[in-house]
């Protein structure tokens, strides 16, 4: 049994057999998958794909009104759309009683993968859900991309530069031995001179641009299990890093769900930074009654370009807009609301104004930012 996102419902799923798949829809409402189990001796022949519809069964995540012919439909297309990988991974159970090998003693670990491919989609969205039962250890997901000799790693207002490493050599008489793994905050990029490959992964801060001998492979953190604050004996420092205090909740025990997409493109991070974007921040939407408005069908609120958006809201003041984000490189920076306003101007990050900027005729504000500023915009009347 497995728990799928999709379309903001944790879909529960029982895949079974192998062959040509096959995803079998019970009736309702009020049933669930299992009254489809008759179909269980077709296992022999197809992949049997069976999943409780929403509001129905133990699928969670969304009001009873949300359950349509239009919602069933969209969600079953969905589900076609997603690959589902269930592996078993059996660990030695912790350190063994002399903390310098594994125990003999193995636990089985179970592992779901659902890879979702969306219609004109420019990401692969990744859900891991790992049933952790091992101690003392690491899991790691392994994204290779032969030739890779470039990347970059994104901090919070910069993104940096990185080579792919080799194993760093042990440095005798270093208190702290070098590490290869980098922090990141969203994303980090692999570069090939054919096509470059960009994980994004929100919350998940550990990673490693690692070289191969068939190029770089991407290394992204998922678990880093531990049992104590701090050691002295540990292999990669000498001494402790703080008091030796046991941390059994660091050991990350039971269920843990991880999502994280793939994004292939050209060019450098640049490219990939609004499918990032809209990884990190999907779009949330809220049911409103019938009413009367000036927006049209179709809209975006902002455009720009030459930044990356952090904040659009209610100016202080109420009588406009403040629109924030952060420059990654010097050069003009170009804001486009969806109507026009006749006043502009850039302002500090509590919007007390500092100069005021031309309205274009289309309502275009534009500004000149300098390398990793953090650009504040207002526009009103």
């Amino acid at each position: 049994m497995a728990k799928m996102s999709i379309r903001g419902i944790s879909l529960n799923v029982k895949i079974m057999g192998k062959g040509y798949p096959l995803v079998l829809m019970h009736g309702g409402p009020g049933a669930d998958l299992y009254t489809m189990m008759g179909f269980k001796p077709l296992a022999d022949q197809f992949s049997l794909i069976f999943y409780d519809h929403r509001c129905n069964g133990r699928s969670t995540g969304v009001d009873v009104t949300t359950m349509t012919f239009e919602n069933l439909t969209a969600d079953a297309d969905a589900l076609r759309q997603t690959l589902i990988i269930n592996l078993l991974l059996d660990l030695p159970a912790s350190l063994g009683a002399d903390r310098q090998s594994r125990s003999s003693e193995t636990v089985a670990c179970p592992v779901t993968v659902c890879a979702t491919l969306w219609n004109h989609g420019k990401r692969l969205e990744i859900e891991t859900t790992v049933d952790n039962r091992a101690e003392d250890h690491r899991l790691r997901v392994h994204f290779p991309l032969g030739g890779a000799d470039a990347g970059y790693t994104a901090g919070h207002y910069q993104v940096h530069g990185r080579l792919p490493t080799n194993p760093l050599p042990y440095m005798d008489g270093w208190v702290e031995q070098p590490r290869p793994e980098l922090p990141q905050r969203t994303f980090s990029t692999l570069m090939d001179e054919d096509g470059n490959m960009t994980i994004t992964a929100p919350g998940l801060y550990e990673v490693e641009l690692m070289r191969t001998d068939a190029g770089g492979e991407l290394v992204l953190t998922l678990l880093r299990c531990v049992g104590w604050l701090s050691r002295p004996d540990l292999s990669t420092r000498s001494g402790g890093a703080g008091p030796s205090l046991p941390t059994p909740g660091s050991q990350e025990q039971g269920m843990q769900r991880f999502h994280y997409a793939v994004i292939p493109h050209p060019g450098d991070w640049h490219s990939a930074a609004g499918q990032v974007e809209g990884f990190d921040l999907p779009l949330r939407a809220v049911n409103a009654g019938l009413h009367a408005g000036s927006l049209p069908a179709k809209c975006s609120l902002v455009q720009t370009s030459g930044l990356i958006l952090t904040a659009v809201k209610a100016s202080e003041d109420g009588h406009g807009l403040a629109v924030r984000g952060w420059a990654p490189a010097a050069g003009p920076v170009r804001i486009h609301p969806w109507k026009r306003f006749s006043y502009g101007c850039q302002a500090r990050i509590d919007e007390t104004p500092l100069d005021d900027v031309q309205v274009e005729p289309d309502g275009t504000v534009t500004v000149d930012a300098r390398e990793n500023e953090v650009v504040t915009v207002v526009v009103s009347g």
